[in-house]
C-alpha cells in the first residue's frame, strides 16, 4: 500500500526563469511529472507531517497544530488507545491508492483456538485475534482488484504547464501560447529555458513549500538553480475564510475562558471529541480541501485541487475512478471512527476465503480451507481513544484529566473568579473551524472555537435574562390595604 512520497521518485521539468533570475512563471512537464505534483492530494496529513519530520533534521516545519498533535502522539502510553494498531494507523496513516499485492496476517498462534471465520488482517501487528494473540503471522499476498487503465492517474503522452501557484493544464502541441494566456502567465523578454530534475528532496521541499507559500515552484527551482546565492525563503499565512455548513451529529465540550484576557485557557471533553481530533491525521489533503470547499490556507494545493476538475478534462485521466479518487479521497479499510463527523468514506473489505496445502508427519499433503474475517485493527469498539475525560489545550495536544477545574486553574495561577466556563456543542460547522485552524494555527482551538464559544455566551446571557424577566414579571405587586 503506497504511503509516502518514493525516496527514488525523480521529476522531469522544462522551467522558464525571468531574466533576473527571480521567479519562475511555468513549467512544461510530463504526463508522469504531473502524476507526482497531483500525488500531494493524496498524502493523509499525518504522513506529512511524519515526512516532515524525519526529513528536516534542522528546522523541522510546523504544519499549524498537526505537527504539535503529531508529536504528542508519538509521547502518549499505549493505554490511551484501545489497540497499539490504532496509534499506529495515526501514526503512520495509509493512502488508499493500492498498488501491488496486498500482504494478510493471521493469528500468530499457530494453534488458535477460533476455528471458524478466523481473523485477518492487512495491517502488520495492529490488530489483536479474537483468542487474544497479535495478528501478525504473513499469510501470503491477494491481488487487489485490478483498476482499468493500470496504477496511474494520467494518460501517458500528455503535456501539461505548472505555473508557479500550481495551477496544472494540459495543452496540445502548438497551443502553449493560447494555455498561457488562458492561465494569466505573462513570460517577459530575456526568459531562459532551463531543464532541471527534482529528486526526493526538492520534491519534499515542493510540498512544504505548497503548504507554506503563494509561489512554491519559484521557491524550490530557484534553490535548485541557484544553491550558492543563499536564496530565502519567506513564510506566507493566508487570510481566513469563513465557512457555512450544518450537521444533525454533535459533541459537547466544556471551554474554560479568561475573562480578563477573553483567552481560551482549555477544553475539557470526552474521548469522542479527541477520537474526533485524531482524525484529522488520517484524512488525505484533496479530502481536506474537498472538506473545505477548496477554501484551506493553501492556495498552491487548492490551486491543485481545482484544476482536476477545471483544467484537467475527463480525457486526460486514465479512468473517472482515478479522477475521483484525488477529488473526493476514500480512506483505507477502517480508518473512519464511530466519532467522525465529517461525511468520509473508507474502502470496504470483505470475508475472503484462504486456502493453503499443509504436510502432516507422514509427509502426506492435505488441503485446508476456511472462510477469515477482517478484524478492525482500531479495535471492536471502532474507535481509536479509550473512555475518560480529557484536558485540551490550544495546539490539539491532550491529557486524561484527573483533577477538578480550580486545582488545574490554581495551577495556572488563575483565579476561578476570572473564569468563565461554557458548554459548546462541536458538529459540522465547528469541526471544520477546528480543522481549517489546524492546518495554519498553533492555537487551533483558539482560532477554532472562540466565534462559537461567544455566540454560546450571548445566547447563554440571553436565555439568562430573559429568564430573570420573566420571573420579574410574574411577580404580583403589592396591594396596600387603608384601614
Amino acid at each position: 500500500m503506497r504511503s509516502a512520497i518514493p525516496k527514488d521518485v525523480k521529476m522531469s521539468l522544462k522551467v522558464m526563469v525571468n531574466k533576473e533570475k527571480t521567479k519562475v512563471p511555468f513549467a512544461e512537464a510530463n504526463s508522469k511529472s504531473a502524476e507526482v505534483i497531483l500525488s500531494f492530494l493524496m498524502l493523509p496529513l499525518g504522513e506529512i507531517v511524519r515526512v516532515f519530520e524525519e526529513h528536516y533534521l534542522d528546522k523541522k516545519p510546523v504544519v499549524g497544530s498537526l505537527t504539535p498533535m503529531y508529536r504528542h502522539l508519538t509521547t502518549l502510553r499505549s493505554d490511551y488507545f484501545w489497540t497499539d494498531g490504532g496509534k499506529n494507523m495515526l501514526l503512520n496513516p495509509s493512502n488508499s491508492f493500492m498498488s501491488g499485492p496486498v500482504k494478510h496476517f493471521r493469528c500468530g498462534d499457530m494453534d488458535c483456538k477460533k476455528k471458524s471465520f478466523r481473523n485477518v488482517s492487512i495491517y502488520y501487528d495492529s490488530g489483536t485475534c479474537d483468542c487474544g494473540k497479535p495478528l501478525n503471522r504473513a499469510m501470503g499476498e491477494i491481488e487487489p482488484k485490478p483498476q482499468a487503465g493500470g496504477d496511474g492517474i494520467l494518460v501517458e503522452g500528455l503535456h501539461f504547464l505548472v505555473t508557479d501557484d500550481l495551477q496544472l493544464a494540459p495543452y496540445e502541441p502548438g497551443s502553449m501560447m493560447e494555455t498561457l494566456v488562458y492561465l494569466g502567465i505573462v513570460v517577459t523578454e530575456g526568459a531562459e529555458q532551463l531543464n532541471v530534475t527534482l529528486g526526493y528532496n526538492e520534491i519534499v521541499d515542493l510540498l512544504k513549500r505548497s503548504l507554506l507559500s503563494k509561489t512554491p515552484l519559484t521557491d524550490v527551482i530557484l534553490c535548485v538553480i541557484n544553491k550558492n546565492m543563499g536564496y530565502v525563503l519567506e513564510d506566507i499565512l493566508l487570510d481566513k475564510i469563513e465557512l457555512e455548513s450544518t450537521s444533525s451529529k454533535r459533541m459537547t465540550v466544556t471551554a474554560l475562558m479568561q475573562k480578563s484576557t477573553n483567552k481560551l485557557l482549555f477544553v475539557k471533553g470526552r474521548e469522542d471529541f479527541v477520537d474526533f481530533i485524531l482524525s484529522f491525521l488520517t484524512i488525505p489533503l484533496g479530502g481536506v480541501v474537498s472538506l473545505l470547499r477548496g477554501k484551506t490556507c493553501f492556495k498552491g494545493i487548492d490551486n491543485l485541487y481545482k484544476s482536476t476538475s477545471n483544467l484537467i478534462k475527463d480525457k486526460h485521466f486514465i479512468t473517472g475512478d482515478a479522477k475521483r479518487r484525488l477529488q473526493e479521497p476514500q480512506l483505507p479499510p477502517y480508518y473512519v471512527s464511530k466519532n467522525q463527523i465529517f461525511s468520509l468514506s473508507e474502502q470496504i473489505v470483505n470475508s475472503i476465503y484462504y486456502y493453503e496445502s499443509i504436510t502432516d508427519s507422514s509427509d502426506q499433503t492435505i488441503g485446508k480451507g476456511s472462510w477469515m474475517r477482517y478484524k478492525d485493527p482500531k479495535g471492536d469498539q471502532g474507535c481509536y481513544v479509550k473512555p475518560g475525560m480529557f484536558k485540551i489545550s490550544d495546539d490539539l495536544t491532550f491529557l486524561k484529566c484527573f483533577f477538578s477545574n480550580s486545582a488545574i486553574l490554581s495551577k495556572l495561577k488563575i483565579p476561578p473568579s476570572d473564569v468563565k466556563e461554557m458548554e459548546v456543542q462541536i458538529g459540522l460547522k465547528e469541526g471544520l473551524s477546528i480543522l481549517k485552524a489546524a492546518l495554519r494555527s498553533t492555537t487551533a482551538l483558539a482560532d477554532g472555537l472562540v466565534k462559537h464559544i461567544t455566540k454560546a455566551s450571548v445566547a447563554s446571557n440571553s436565555a439568562q435574562s430573559d429568564g430573570l424577566h420573566n420571573k420579574t414579571s410574574n411577580k404580583r405587586p403589592k396591594t396596600k390595604v387603608s384601614p
